[in-house]
């Protein structure tokens, strides 16, 4: 009787000991991926860290009413109140935009004309990145009032400017608004 509870005594330090083997095993493989994943989280917030560093901190954003009046063929349209200028990249004076940063931007217009006469009238007018035609707000129709719109997503580079362009005759625009925003900096 005594072998046998020998024997089952060692049996038992046999399993004991296999456990506690195991369970230093799983200890390792679970503080070498503990490691494995407080190095990847002190990567990510390097990376993080970094990139908010390099990330410009002025949000960059437009909003004008166009001047209500009548404009000569190759005229600037200008601003007649501003309701968001966030980074004071638009010009009042000019109605010009120039990129205060390198970036994707977007633009928009909207722009509507009126007629006291009933015959074909028709809107065109050009936006431009520095001397270049990037789209134009046109329209023809016989009515009233006739409104056209346009936008353009474009990359520019600090300094490059943005406006519109009156391109018909002498045209009458009311109720017209440009708008402009930075999507994303470039962050090189």
């Amino acid at each position: 009787m005594q072998g046998r509870m020998t024997a089952m005594e060692n049996k038992h330090q046999q399993d004991i000991t296999s456990m506690e083997q195991r369970h230093q095993q799983e200890l390792v493989a679970l503080s070498r991926d503990n490691q494995h994943l407080r190095q990847l989280l002190e990567d990510n917030l390097s990376n993080l860290t970094s990139q908010q560093n390099c990330a410009p901190k002025s949000r960059v954003s437009f909003h004008a009413l166009l001047t209500p009046r009548e404009y000569h063929v190759n005229e600037t349209l200008a601003p007649s109140h501003i309701y968001l200028n966030d980074g004071n990249a638009f010009d009042a004076s000019t109605g010009v935009f120039t990129a205060p940063l390198n970036g994707t931007y977007i633009f928009i217009a909207n722009i509507a004309t009126s007629l006291l006469s009933n015959r074909t009238m028709e809107l065109a007018v050009y936006m431009y990145v520095d001397n270049t035609v990037v789209n134009v707000c046109y329209s023809n129709h016989p009515d009233y009032t006739i409104q056209g719109s346009c936008q353009a997503v474009v990359r520019l580079s600090v300094g490059q400017r943005v406006w519109l362009k009156n391109s018909y005759a002498e045209s009458w625009y009311v109720d017209s608004y440009f708008s402009g925003a930075l999507l994303h900096a470039d962050l090189s």
